[in-house]
């Protein structure tokens, strides 16, 4: 899937809630897909996993990780699971929400693609860009200091960095990756 398609397709996941502000309720889009989602501790370095048990994908969240942590790894693991990542026989583990270990023999080259499109999928999903652009249309973004960017990133319920990486991508700023 290209970029574009990627965007698209969180576009309209994001638009099974009624909810179209800048904090975009990602527990009850999982719920709306099935999916059930619990807080276990996993470790320090684990953010969260996605599986299917029983026919029902579930996420595991990192109970101990920050509120902005646990809501860019639940809109990470939805991503796997609309993208088509997973199947009956998979388990995903994301470390710092690059996996890690799953139950597959997939090529390495092919599961740095997976984690970039979940992660490109997660930020547009919390940050989709019109509601970016709403935000950041009247400000000159080289006056921002880290105050703003903060109350930025707060509106969307996600972290700064999550937030300036999301800028960039969209090309606010800085080269496009």
């Amino acid at each position: 899937m290209t970029p574009s398609q990627i965007e698209q397709l969180a576009l309209d996941t994001r638009r099974k809630t009624i909810v179209d502000g800048p904090s975009i309720p990602v527990h009850e889009i999982a719920v709306l897909l099935g999916m059930r989602i619990e807080y276990p501790e996993l470790g320090k370095d684990i953010s969260g996993l996605l599986l299917i048990e029983d026919g029902q994908p579930i996420i595991g969240i990192n109970s101990k990780h920050p509120h902005v942590r646990q809501r860019f790894t639940i809109a990470h693991e939805i991503a796997h699971y609309v993208l088509g990542h997973i199947h009956h026989s998979d388990i995903f583990v994301d470390e710092d929400n690059f996996l890690k270990v799953y139950r597959r023999d997939i090529p390495r080259s092919r599961d740095n693609k997976r984690e970039r499109d979940a992660n490109t999928f997660a930020g547009a999903l919390l940050m989709p860009s019109n509601l970016l652009h709403e935000e950041l249309d009247n400000r000159s973004l080289g006056l921002f200091d880290d105050k703003d960017w903060k109350k930025l990133a707060d509106r969307f319920e996600v972290s700064t960095q999550a937030l300036l990486i999301r800028l960039t991508k969209l090309g606010f700023f800085g080269p496009s990756y």
